[in-house]
């Protein structure tokens, strides 16, 4: 969501003293578009670290829905070997579950499937991961996290910018303890 990395910004300055996160994602995109743009967008910014967050929009593909991973882990490694070419620090995360309460059953479980698939990928890249989905799945409750089936409320923003924060500031993968 486009409010997580003002979120993220404002942990990273008061930890680092300054910092600086600009977004270049599009809200409803899939791995494919946002493989199709991330070198135009790293030669423009030449950040030190790349954060990628994609594939929740990926299951709209009904091919992809009966296939997990389907292209999801291969376009984010694509994505990932282009960051370290750009000469840009990859941190890839996890796929947030959605709100079960609003989704359709079996989103959660291709959700979970290409997470599983995802984690040894990031390692073999070399990329930092940042696990929102185990982060969400610490909370009490699923749906306070989403304002409708996919989209983060401002608490479930808030956890993905404290789990990037966690994971750059402190090496650790996933948010430490349930939000109050």
């Amino acid at each position: 969501d486009a409010e997580y990395p003002r979120k993220l910004q404002d942990l990273l300055a008061a930890h680092f003293g300054g910092a600086e996160v600009t977004n270049q994602g599009r809200d409803g995109t899939n791995s494919y578009e946002g493989m199709d743009r991330i070198k135009r967008n790293l030669q423009a910014q030449r950040p030190a670290y790349t954060l990628l967050l994609y594939g929740t929009n990926d299951w709209n593909d009904p091919a992809c829905q009966d296939v997990p991973p389907c292209r999801t882990v291969d376009n984010l490694r694509t994505m990932l070997q282009v960051i370290k070419r750009e000469r840009s620090l990859p941190v890839v995360a996890t796929i947030p579950p959605v709100n079960p309460a609003l989704s359709p059953q079996g989103r959660n479980d291709w959700i979970k499937a290409v997470n599983d698939a995802l984690r040894p990928m990031a390692r073999e890249e070399g990329a930092l991961l940042v696990d929102v989905y185990a982060a969400f799945l610490r909370q009490p409750a699923l749906p306070p996290l989403f304002t409708d089936h996919v989209h983060p409320s401002d608490a479930g923003r808030r956890l993905i910018a404290e789990t990037f924060f966690e994971a750059i500031a402190h090496g650790r993968s996933g948010a430490a303890a349930p939000l109050r």
